[in-house]
Parts: C-alpha cells; sequence; structure tokens
C-alpha cells in the first residue's frame, strides 16, 4: 500500500472520530466554544479594575457565596472586639449554659439508671 493511500485512510479515521466528537457533543448539550467564551467573559471582568471592583465581581459570579463570607468576617470582628473589651459574646454564654445543664442532666440520668440496677 503506498504511502498516500495510508494517509489518506490516516486522514478518513480521524474525521470519522472528529465527527463522532462532536455529534455526541451536540447530543448531550456540551458546547465547548460558548463554555470557553463564558470562561474568557469572567476572566476579562475580574482582571479588568480595582480590587473593589474584583471582589465585588467574583461574589456576583460564585452564586452570592460572598455575601457569606462577609457575614463570616463581621461575626468574627464583632468577636474580637467584644474578647478585647472583657466581654463574652451572648451567644457563647448561652452554649456554655445548656452544656452545663445537658452535663447535669446525663449525670442524673446516669445515677438513675445505676439505681435501677442495684435495686435489680
Amino acid at each position: 500500500m503506498s504511502l498516500a493511500r495510508r494517509q489518506i485512510i490516516g486522514w478518513r479515521v480521524q474525521i470519522t472520530l472528529l465527527n463522532d466528537l462532536v455529534s455526541h457533543n451536540k447530543i448531550y448539550g456540551a458546547d465547548i466554544t460558548q463554555q470557553k467564551t463564558k470562561q474568557n467573559k469572567n476572566t476579562n471582568r475580574l482582571e479588568a479594575g480595582s480590587g473593589k471592583e474584583n471582589e465585588e465581581l467574583s461574589k456576583n459570579t460564585h452564586g452570592g457565596k460572598g455575601e457569606m463570607k462577609e457575614r463570616e468576617e463581621e461575626g468574627r470582628k464583632k468577636r474580637r472586639r467584644l474578647e478585647k473589651r472583657g466581654e463574652k459574646d451572648e451567644r457563647k454564654e448561652e452554649m456554655e449554659e445548656r452544656e452545663e445543664e445537658g452535663k447535669k442532666g446525663r449525670k442524673k440520668e446516669g445515677k438513675e439508671i445505676a439505681e435501677k440496677r442495684r435495686d435489680g
């Protein structure tokens, strides 16, 4: 078989493989070119402008996760301020009280169970 003939067969195989890939993508809705352009738009938007603008854009593009981070950050700042003043966070105090009550309750339950075992 001549070299030219082998090349033609190889090209035919490549063409059929590419056609299969394209048809597969069309069936499953994976249009590669659209995905690429969306990614490029997002990265271009994030690169331009100051850091503050980039933060806002990243919040918008990442599904509102930025708001959660802001709330967590504000909570941390508030706790730090209270700790510096020597005060405790009200929520923390409530949590500690609940833990203590829970421990007492478990101790009582344990004692009752032990008494029942002794009594038979």
